[in-house]
């Protein structure tokens, strides 16, 4: 089953003169498209039949009828995830989630890449206004922006995302840290004021939109009581109590 949009119809037509219109059985045309034949006066023939398709043609007095793109063979190069019907081009509201697979932009998956894209370009921006005097904090940011990447190429290909880790911390040793700030800083934990480092409020920001992320994930990922792409949400939840902790470090580790 094909799907044949007023696009394709207005390049197929384009430089040809017709008055009959071709499809197989069980191909769609869009509203649009279905709105262009009749303004030009097409009609259209569903048959998978050449020999019916013919006499229709011969009755009207017309050459040889056009073809639907599917007829004449140009690829298929597009399937729609919701309903199986092919494209030959990609509408601008669709894109792809998987492979050739295409779905409306607003797709729950579609928004976590999104957000997922917006929060790399926020980590990015801020390891670059971080004070170059502080190598361990930047190091730490290159890493969580790095494995940032490494989360989008997984959730596009369904690649299972290895466990993040910084300045050579695994994900216990940053939840242990961000949690017990007292044992391993010697001071509590922080409310802002405003009043701290600017680089400290950097980080602050950066923090917040990982637990944005954390939520579009979980949006994304649950259906119902399960949810799917664990591996993913695991890793959102430490890469947040990564960014306290290099706040944690920015503030006590002078």
């Amino acid at each position: 089953m094909a799907v044949i949009t007023e696009s394709a119809l207005r390049t197929q037509l384009k430089s040809k003169t017709a008055t009959v219109y071709a499809v197989n059985k069980g191909d769609k045309l869009t509203p649009s498209a279905s709105e262009y034949l009749k303004t030009k006066g097409i009609e259209l023939i569903y048959s998978d039949d050449e020999k019916a398709v013919n006499d229709k043609v011969d009755s009207k007095g017309d050459e040889a009828p056009v073809k639907s793109a599917d007829e004449n063979k140009i690829s298929k190069k597009y399937v729609c995830y919701y309903t199986g019907a092919w494209f030959s081009e990609k509408p601008e509201f669709m894109t792809q989630i998987e492979g050739n697979k295409l779905v409306y932009k607003d797709h729950q998956r579609i928004a976590f890449r999104g957000k997922l894209d917006s929060t790399e370009a926020q980590a990015l921006y801020t390891l670059s206004l971080i004070d170059d005097s502080k190598k361990q904090i930047k190091a730490g940011l290159k890493e969580i922006y790095l494995h940032l990447r490494k989360m989008m190429r997984a959730e596009v290909l369904g690649e299972h995302l290895e466990e993040f880790s910084m300045l050579s911390m695994d994900q216990a040793q940053l939840r242990e840290l961000s949690h017990n700030p007292k044992k391993y800083f010697g001071n509590g934990h922080f409310i802002l004021t405003g009043e701290e480092d600017k680089d400290v409020l950097l980080l602050n920001i950066l923090r917040t939109r990982l637990r944005e992320l954390e939520i579009e994930g979980l949006r994304a990922f649950r259906k119902e009581n399960t949810v799917d792409r664990k591996d993913i949400m695991m890793n959102l939840n430490r890469l947040s109590s990564a960014v306290y902790v290099l706040m944690l470090k920015a503030t006590y580790e002078k």
